[in-house]
């Protein structure tokens, strides 16, 4: 009787020990990660924190605009901003309930850029969806000034990399940031052995109005000290897809050990590269092929 008495109790012990077990562990994990995400903070700690938040966050309505000019006895909070548009609808996490936020004012809805911090945005969509004309907006909203879109009190300098496959100046594509030179100095750097038709391309850009400025176009050239093994490649139009001819292998062979001998030295002597090429035995069929990719490596270089 006894004994049967004492599994009873075991059966109804053992389930509430666990869970005392399992409440104690949570409360110990719990403690470690309290101080970092603010859960048992004070107020200030975490206004400080949310403010930092808003501080760095890439995109901002002009109601948390408002909401926060409306905060006593904190500094200017987002001091550079600028006009990107306007949220003209927003959805619930429930299927079928559309947030009431859609019928908020549209004072409420506009969406600034913030541009006094650090963020980075990829712009996707189809074709004629406005990618570029987005692109465009962020480029102003950080290089213009005075702002008519916002606050900008220190502008910074865009950098654009444009990628076109050139071949002739009917085919030839302009980057749409370049529509830029109405209101400010746009400085477009092309190859070398395109310059004549890529400036004839951005000197007639269709739709600037007559006695707006042009975008400056200009060749575009390194310095033999900041010629790097990859670069050196990639000049010769050299993309390693597919099997490599095999005078490239010999071309990468020579630049390694360019590379070893110069001590982790920035650049590449390219008179001596040209010689070590120079001295190897190439046949017909290797030699024409070579010399084309080596002058084109050459039109990017600073004479």
């Amino acid at each position: 009787m006894g004994t049967k008495s004492k599994a009873k109790r075991n059966k109804i012990i053992c389930p509430d020990v666990a869970k005392m077990v399992a409440i104690t562990e949570v409360t110990k994990h719990l403690a470690l990660i309290e101080d970092h995400v603010g859960f048992g903070a004070s107020n200030g700690t975490e206004n400080v924190a949310r403010l930092e938040e808003i501080r760095t966050t890439p995109l901002f309505s002009s109601g948390v605009r408002m909401a926060i000019q409306r905060e006593e006895g904190q500094g200017e909070i987002l001091p550079q901003y600028a006009l990107m548009g306007m949220r003209i609808d927003t959805y619930s996490r429930f299927e079928g309930d559309r947030a009431s936020e859609s019928h908020l004012r549209a004072t409420a809805n506009l969406v600034y850029a913030n541009i006094n911090a650090p963020w980075s945005t990829f712009i996707c969509g189809s074709q004629g969806s406005g990618k570029s004309h987005t692109l465009s907006c962020m480029l102003e909203n950080a290089l213009l000034c005075p702002s008519d879109t916002g606050s900008l009190s220190a502008p910074l300098t865009g950098l654009v990399l444009h990628y076109d496959k050139f071949t002739a100046v009917d085919t030839g594509q302009l980057c749409e940031a370049a529509y830029l030179s109405s209101k400010l100095p746009v400085h477009v750097l092309v190859a070398p052995s395109n310059y004549t038709r890529m400036n004839t391309l951005y000197a007639n850009m269709p739709g600037l109005p007559d006695g707006v400025p042009r975008p400056t176009v200009s060749r575009m050239y390194f310095r033999e000290d900041q010629l790097t093994l990859g670069m050196m490649k990639d000049l010769m139009a050299f993309n390693g897809d597919g099997t490599p001819p095999l005078y490239m292998e010999v071309v990468t062979k020579v630049l390694r050990s360019m590379a070893e001998e110069s001590l982790s030295r920035r650049g590449i002597n390219f008179k001596a590269f040209r010689n070590r090429l120079n001295a190897e035995d190439w046949n017909k069929g290797q030699s024409g092929p070579l010399q084309m990719r080596l002058d084109l490596l050459e039109s990017f270089l600073e004479k």
